[in-house]
């Protein structure tokens, strides 16, 4: 500790830091009091349930979506992301199993799942490992 002498006296040339934590720690109490959080909501899917019973689709009728890196597929026929929501709403089934393909993006196929809500359809969906 450095002293310094003024006047006569011995005068401490320091600052006292002993209290920078309370202050502190106090500062963070107020600004986590007073913040608000904004919650996003996400997409809402209803999971099937224990009791429910199992529900057998043939094949006819499932119009299948295929997500790669760089396209998606309804149906076998290329289809661009400004044009999925038309596409989609074009189906006449309301049971859609969605693939992805391995090193997808997830905002590639949360493009195409964000769309779904509208339509009413059941979707499953299957990743590639």
């Amino acid at each position: 500790m450095r002293h310094r002498k003024i006047g006569g006296r011995r005068v401490s040339t320091e600052i006292p830091t002993s209290s920078q934590s309370d202050i502190a720690f106090l500062l963070i109490i107020f600004f986590v009091i007073t913040t608000s959080f904004a919650l996003k909501t996400g997409i809402q899917l209803e999971l099937p349930k224990k009791t429910d019973t199992v529900k057998t689709v043939s094949m006819e009728q499932i119009d299948k979506v295929l997500i790669t890196e760089d396209l998606f597929l309804i149906n076998g026929e290329k289809t661009e992301v400004r044009d999925l929501a038309d596409a989609v709403l074009s189906l006449n089934r309301p049971n859609l199993l969605i693939e992805v393909r391995k090193g997808v993006k997830y905002q590639h196929v949360l493009d195409f799942i964000g769309i779904i809500p509208a339509t009413g359809a059941n979707i499953s969906v299957r990743m590639e490992k």
